[in-house]
């Protein structure tokens, strides 16, 4: 199960997001403790990554959508129970 630890060392590794996962992940888990994460485009799951750690640190579910199946590290270690991919296009997926 991902974490705070996790999120400190992907910060350690090169992305266009980096510098923001621990702001993301600080902001996230402040939320109430039954929160529902929606999260619009996973690409490489960098910022999936601290919102999921947020997630399983301090309660709630994410759900991750995207018109591309995830990808890199995304289709891997952050499959459980408190993370839901839905494969499509935010904007029908929004109209269900």
């Amino acid at each position: 199960m991902l974490t705070h630890k996790d999120v400190v060392e992907r910060t350690k590794i090169w992305s266009d997001i980096r510098d923001h996962l621990l702001r993301l992940y600080d902001f996230t888990v402040k939320l109430p403790k039954e929160k529902v994460i929606v999260e619009l485009g996973v690409r490489w799951g960098n910022s999936t990554l601290a919102l999921l750690a947020a997630v399983n640190d301090s309660g709630g579910h994410l759900y991750s959508v995207d018109v591309l199946p995830a990808s890199g590290d995304a289709d891997g270690y952050l499959a459980g129970p408190t993370w839901t991919f839905i494969l499509g296009d935010d904007m029908d997926v929004g109209k269900t």
